[in-house]
């Protein structure tokens, strides 16, 4: 047996083999440390750090209908109701702790450049462990500042600041200035007016609402015992959330929450892909490595070893190279997870002052998750090795680039359930089944790249053997030369080839549904919309009494859900509301029922485009369930549909429906998002002007969504290029007495460039045209339901780099090796 581990140990070919499993391993350790970064916080709370108990909005709701039930998260954390503020006050008036609200809400301050603030009332400044290092509490006509507003405006007590806040500018002094100690970098610049002016602010209609609530007790009281009694007084988790300890830093920074549920989502979705695409990038490498050592492997198994013995050599061989490799790729994850993190947050998946970090089970893991792949991979590839006839395995150049029945059943079954979830749209209408294509179009990336080894295998011997037959008539024996070669090298190319083409499916795939939602409503706003331009602030504008040919218009992200097959499933949406006359600044009209632009809706009426209707279900006379952004549960009746390519955002509902069911730090109830107009004349020069189109499509753009969708696989695609490109390199090495003999027969180097560059060429054609031919079922098909257009809103430029990226790899790891060999043999004296 030691005498096997010593053969395959000089048998060689593992590099490649090495270098995709160090790969793995720190990309392992990518996939384990964002899992992990979202199960922790390492943000402490700072503006309510002096609480023992905080109590925030909530940022989930539960759905009911029937027998089934779901837990559906906020786009963002609800303010708190009257009820829940109301029974947290008595119950901290029972226990004898002081309860201290927080009304926050955005600001400007109009002061050099502009500076975007949150407006606090002072009270909530007792939540914290705050000093006035300057001046004093505000008084009527006064705030003041903390030390990072105070910073970035260069104010200081005494100035008077112009502040645009939702019901317009008013010139304030500046009383003092706070500071919470060291500056935390998720804390944003604040503003703090005094309790009755902040609180008008938050006014829903209905009288302000609180984003949270303080409770201060003094040291006898244990803050956890605090929390619970709280919390049962409340009753519903759903209505509010209690923290205390590190807890309350997500009520605090609502962005930290946020991110913890991103990188959970993300850290899941990517282990998963990530182990698939593993799988077959470490089985490509090891068939390649199995197919160079098939003459070690073949007289083992005739002169000494059994296949259960030439099974445990090559476990033994494999364990020793998975081992030294996880190692190493273990330490290079810990130091690609700084660079990654910072990805994240240029993205926006991470906010200031969240970083990631790798704990001790992280790393093992990673570790033993590579080992144990690569030995499963392992026996798969030599399993039908071993248990053949000795001596078959020298004899046959190609049988180890055959798939096993298993490999062959899972690519066959991955490869049909995505080429029918794919289509799916084509008779199904709705977000629920563009989802649906978009998975299957996973599916069908990773069984074509399970099967993709004889394809590829039979294309590169079918032009083989078409250059062959130019035998006769070409003026060019390289073109005869290269066909020979690529006839003999097809299994070789194809084992290489199948993580490309996996890799170019994929990332088609990932960009299919955000470009092309993209694209459609941009497309649709750009038809639509009339005005010329569109008014924003940060702060919100005031509604009421807006000047002439001006249409306020407010924007809500919010929850449809239906039920499907006895299940709740629940789709984000865009909803808008109008304060005036559409027809002033859009031009849309019905499709289906009986609706007029210039018609307020009611508070129980929506129109929705004919996607969203389909989405949820719902034709003209039907209601809608939806989930506003506050948490209250709505169902409205669709009175009208619009035409997809017309339809600006998902939905329309009550200008006022919408502003009284504000998210939690949202401005009040009659404050606007944006105002169209094509005025723009006597404007404030503070507001930002704009397109008007692009106020409804959110600043999105096909090529935007395509950057963000594929930066955070950015990680994997570089793992699949290197591992293939590894494979690839090795792979032309080992030709080394093929050209070598080349040479002894009179072919001249420039005849052998000549095959080298035939050969990259076609490589690189025949992979990017099978990744892109994978991709393009789930594209058509998401465009035409979303668009109503067959050609896929994926951008020219992204597949002219996939097709770049595809053939650079290909030049770097065939043309360059092949070229090195040739000016050796030269430097030799060989021809």
């Amino acid at each position: 047996m030691r005498l096997a581990f010593t053969a395959l140990r000089q048998a060689g070919g593992s590099a490649a083999v090495f270098a995709c499993l160090l790969s793995a391993a720190a990309l392992f350790v990518v996939c384990g440390t964002i899992l992990e970064s979202g199960v922790s916080s390492p943000v402490e709370p700072r503006r309510y750090g002096a609480a023992d108990v905080v109590v925030g909005g909530a940022t989930h709701v539960q759905l009911h209908t029937g027998d089934a039930s779901k837990r559906a998260a906020l786009a963002q954390p609800a303010p708190l109701s009257k009820q829940v503020a109301e029974d947290v006050h008595r119950r901290a008036a029972e226990t004898g702790v002081k309860a201290i609200p927080d009304h926050a809400s955005p600001a400007v301050l109009l002061i050099g450049d502009r500076h975007d603030v949150t407006v606090h009332n002072w009270s909530a400044t007792h939540l914290g462990d705050r000093m006035i290092t300057d001046g004093s509490a505000p008084g009527p006509g006064e705030m003041a500042l903390d030390d990072l507003a105070a910073d970035a405006t260069g104010a200081v007590t005494g100035d008077i600041v112009p502040v645009r806040t939702a019901h317009g500018v008013q010139t304030l002094r500046v009383s003092g200035i706070i500071s919470y100690g060291p500056t935390a970098a998720s804390m944003t610049p604040a503003a703090y007016l005094p309790d009755d002016a902040a609180a008008r602010l938050t006014d829903r209609g209905d009288g302000p609402v609180a984003t949270a609530i303080g409770l201060v007790a003094d040291n006898t009281v244990n803050a956890d015992a605090l929390a619970a009694d709280i919390h049962e007084s409340i009753g519903d988790e759903a209505l509010a959330r209690v923290t205390s300890g590190a807890g309350r830093a997500q009520v605090e920074f609502p962005t930290v929450a946020q991110a913890r549920t991103d990188l959970q989502s993300l850290g899941g979705s990517l282990l998963g892909i990530v182990v698939i695409v593993t799988i077959v990038v470490i089985g490509a490498a090891m068939t390649t490595t199995a197919h160079r050592r098939r003459h070690t492997l073949s007289l083992l198994r005739t002169i000494a070893l059994t296949p259960r013995d030439l099974l445990v050599a090559v476990a033994a061989d494999t364990l020793f190279i998975s081992a030294i490799a996880a190692a190493i790729g273990v330490f290079f994850g810990a130091l690609v997870v700084r660079g990654f993190g910072g990805l994240l947050a240029f993205i926006g998946v991470l906010p200031p002052g969240y970083t990631l970090s790798s704990g001790p089970i992280t790393l093992a893991g990673s570790g033993l998750l590579t080992i144990t792949l690569a030995q499963v991979i392992a026996w798969a590839v030599h399993r039908r090795i071993a248990q053949g006839a000795p001596g078959a395995a020298d004899l046959s150049t190609s049988a180890s680039f055959t798939l096993s029945r298993p490999a062959a059943v899972a690519g066959a079954v991955l490869t049909a359930v995505g080429g029918a979830a794919s289509v799916l749209p084509l008779v199904w209408s709705g977000i629920a089944a563009v989802a649906i294509a978009g998975g299957g179009g996973l599916l069908l990336a990773f069984g074509s790249g399970i099967l993709s080894r004889p394809v590829v295998a039979a294309v590169i011997r079918r032009i083989g053997r078409l250059r062959l037959r130019r035998r006769g008539s070409s003026r060019c024996p390289e073109t005869w030369l290269s066909g020979a070669t690529m006839y003999e090298s097809a299994p070789r190319l194809a084992a290489a080839a199948a993580p490309l083409i996996l890799a170019t499916a994929l990332a088609l795939v990932q960009v299919a549904i955000p470009a092309t939602l993209a694209s459609g409503n941009k497309r649709a706003a750009e038809q639509s919309v009339t005005a010329s331009h569109a008014v924003t602030s940060a702060a919100g504008l005031p509604s009421v009494n807006p000047p002439a040919d001006t249409l306020m218009v407010t924007r809500q992200h919010i929850l449809g859900w239906t039920t499907v097959l006895d299940s709740i499933e629940q789709f984000d949406l865009t909803a808008y509301g109008f304060a005036g006359p559409v027809s002033s600044a859009l031009d849309i009209s019905a499709t289906h029922g009986n609706w007029e632009p210039d018609t307020p809706l009611g508070a129980d009426e929506a129109v929705g485009s004919e996607f969203t209707a389909a989405t949820l279900g719902a034709t003209v006379g039907e209601s809608v369930d939806i989930v506003l952004a506050d948490g209250t549960l709505a169902a409205p009746t669709v009175v009208a549909t619009v035409d997809n390519r017309n339809a600006v955002g998902d939905i329309f509902l009550s200008y006022d429906l919408l502003g009284a069911h504000r998210a939690g730090g949202s401005p009040g109830a009659q404050a606007a998002d944006f105002a169209l107009t094509s005025a723009i004349a006597d404007l404030d020069d503070d507001l930002t002007v704009r397109p008007a189109a692009a106020a409804f499509s959110g600043g999105s753009s096909p090529a935007r969504a395509v950057i963000t969708s594929v930066l955070p696989l950015i990680a994997l695609f570089v793992y699949i290029a290197i591992s293939a490109g590894n494979t690839l390199a090795q792979s032309t090495f080992s030709r080394a007495t093929e050209i070598r003999t080349m040479h002894v027969i009179g072919v001249s180097r420039d005849q052998l460039r000549s095959v080298i560059n035939a050969e990259t060429t076609i490589f690189a054609g025949i992979t990017a045209a099978l990744g892109i031919l994978v991709a393009l079922p789930c594209l058509t098909t998401i465009s035409l339901s979303v668009t109503g257009q067959p050609i896929p809103a994926v951008p020219l430029w992204f597949y002219a780099v996939l097709i770049a990226s595809v053939g650079g790899l290909a030049m770097l790891s065939i043309t360059i090796p092949g070229r090195i060999m040739i000016s050796r043999n030269a430097a030799t004296g060989r021809r």
